[in-house]
C-alpha cells in the first residue's frame, strides 16, 4: 500500500553492503528530487526496516553476503504485511538467468550498473504507475485480498476468478486462489491450487509457505515436509522456517536430520542468541526429548550463565529426564538470582512433586501465586496433583 501521495514523497529504502554504493544512489535520488531516505547495509536490517517502518520503495542489491538480494524478494513476497511492496532490484550484470529468476520471485523491475539518475528516475517512474493506474488483473488481486482481510471469501474468490480469467497463467492468482479456497474450508482445492502455483512457479516461496501451513491443517506431514524442505532450499537463511522444518521432522520421527538442522540454525544465529535457544529447545522438549534440549540448553548458558529463560527451560529438559535432583538443584540456584520469577517458583514445584517431595512442592507452588495471584497454572497442579484446594491455597499465601 503507497503512502505517498506524490511520487517524490515516496520513503525509499536503499539495500546494499557497500556503504559507497549507497551514498553514491542516495546522491543520485537527490539529484531528481527525492527527499525521503533509510538504509540497510544488509538483507536481515532490510527485513526488520520494512516491517517495521513505513517503506514504499526497496532498491535492492542483488549481490550481498549472507542474505543475497534475491532472498530479501522472496521473504518481502512471502510476508502478507509487505508482499506488495514495490522492489527494484539492482543487479552488476544483465543475465538472462539472473532476470528470470528475479522475474519468477516477483521483482517489480530491474536495473543493471552502472545506472544514471535518469535511468533510475525512469524506472521508479515504470513503478509509480503500477501502483497509481494498476493493471485490471492487479486491480482485481488487490480487491480480493482486500476482501480476505475481511474475512470475505466468497467475494474474494470471485474477483480472483476475474484475475485468472485476465491471465490464466499467473501463479500469483492460483495462489490467491488457494487462499480463498482455504478460507471457504474447502481444503482440497485450496491445496490443488497452492500445488498448481508452484509447478508455474518453482521458486514461489510463498506458495511453499502456503501449501506446507495448509498440510500441517491436514494432518498430511509428510507434504508438509516436503514443502518446507523445498521453501528452505529456496530461502535458506529464514531461521525460523528451519526450526519450523525441525519441528515437523521431529513429528515423523525423523530425530537425526532434525537435530542437524537445529545445530546448523544455532551456528548460524550465535551461541548468545536466547529466543533462538529456547526456541530449538522447545521443540525438543515438546518431542521429550530432554538430552538433547540439554545438550543446546547448556551450550547457550556457556555463553549467557544468568539467562533466566534458559535456566527454566534446562530444568525442565532435567526432568523429562528423571533428573529431578539436578532440575532442583538449577531452579534454586537460579532463584538465588531471581527470587521473585513465578515461573522458576512453579517449575520448582513440579520438580519437586515428581522427585516425592509434597511439601516442598506445595511450598513452592504457594509461592508462584504469592508472586503472581493469577497464576491459571500454579493453582491448577495445587488442586489437581497436590490436592490443595484454591481457598486452602489463598489462605496459606
Amino acid at each position: 500500500m503507497l503512502h505517498a501521495d506524490n511520487i517524490l514523497d515516496l520513503n525509499i529504502l536503499i539495500v546494499d553492503d557497500k556503504p559507497n554504493m549507497r551514498k553514491t544512489i542516495k546522491n543520485l535520488l537527490r539529484k531528481v528530487g527525492f527527499t525521503n531516505f533509510q538504509e540497510a547495509e544488509d538483507g536481515d536490517t532490510a527485513l526488520a526496516r520494512i516491517r517495521n517502518s513505513r517503506v514504499d520503495l526497496v532498491l535492492l542489491d542483488w549481490n550481498m553476503p549472507r542474505l543475497p538480494g534475491i532472498e530479501v524478494l522472496r521473504e518481502i513476497r512471502a510476508d502478507e504485511r509487505c508482499n506488495d511492496l514495490m522492489v527494484l532490484m539492482i543487479t552488476g550484470e544483465e543475465r538472462e538467468d539472473t532476470v528470470a529468476e528475479a522475474i519468477e520471485d516477483e521483482v517489480d523491475e530491474y536495473l543493471t550498473k552502472p545506472f544514471t539518475p535518469e535511468r533510475m528516475m525512469k524506472k521508479i517512474k515504470l513503478l509509480w504507475e503500477s501502483r497509481v493506474n494498476p493493471s485490471k488483473i492487479a486491480r482485481c488481486l488487490t480487491k480480493g485480498r482486500c476482501c480476505l482481510e475481511q474475512e470475505e471469501y466468497e467475494e474474494a474468490l470471485a474477483e480472483f476468478k476475474l484475475a485468472l480469467f485476465e491471465n490464466p497463467n499467473s501463479p500469483r492468482t492460483y495462489h490467491a486462489l488457494g487462499q480463498a479456497y482455504e478460507g471457504l474450508k474447502d481444503l482440497k482445492k485450496a491445496r490443488a491450487h497452492y500445488q498448481r502455483a508452484v509447478e508455474m512457479a518453482p521458486k514461489f516461496l510463498r506458495a511453499f509457505n502456503s501449501l506446507s501451513d495448509l498440510s500441517v491443517t491436514m494432518n498430511d506431514l509428510p507434504v508438509a515436509v516436503e514443502s518446507l524442505r523445498e521453501a528452505v532450499r529456496i530461502s535458506p537463511n529464514n531461521l525460523d522456517r528451519r526450526i519450523k522444518l525441525g519441528q515437523l521432522l521431529l513429528k515423523l520421527k525423523q530425530q537425526d536430520e532434525a537435530l542437524d538442522i537445529f545445530h546448523k540454525v544455532i551456528a548460524n544465529a550465535g551461541q548468545d542468541n536466547v529466543t533462538i535457544i529456547t526456541r530449538v529447545s522447545d521443540a525438543l522438549l515438546d518431542a521429550e526429548l530432554g538430552a538433547e534440549a540439554e545438550m543446546f540448553i547448556s551450550q547457550g548458558l556457556s555463553t549467557v550463565p544468568d539467562d533466566v529463560v534458559l535456566q527454566n527451560r534446562l530444568g525442565i529438559a532435567f526432568r523429562i529426564q528423571g533428573k529431578y535432583k539436578e532440575a532442583i538443584d538449577n531452579y534454586r540456584g537460579a532463584l538465588k538470582k531471581t527470587p521473585d520469577d513465578e515461573n522458576l517458583q512453579y517449575n520448582l514445584g513440579r520438580a519437586y512433586h515428581d522427585y516425592g517431595q509434597r511439601e516442598k512442592a506445595v511450598a513452592a507452588m504457594k509461592k508462584a501465586i504469592e508472586i503472581n495471584p493469577d497464576f491459571a497454572a500454579a493453582k491448577m497442579y495445587l488442586k489437581m496433583y497436590l490436592n490443595v484446594s484454591e481457598e486452602d491455597g489463598a489462605k496459606s499465601s
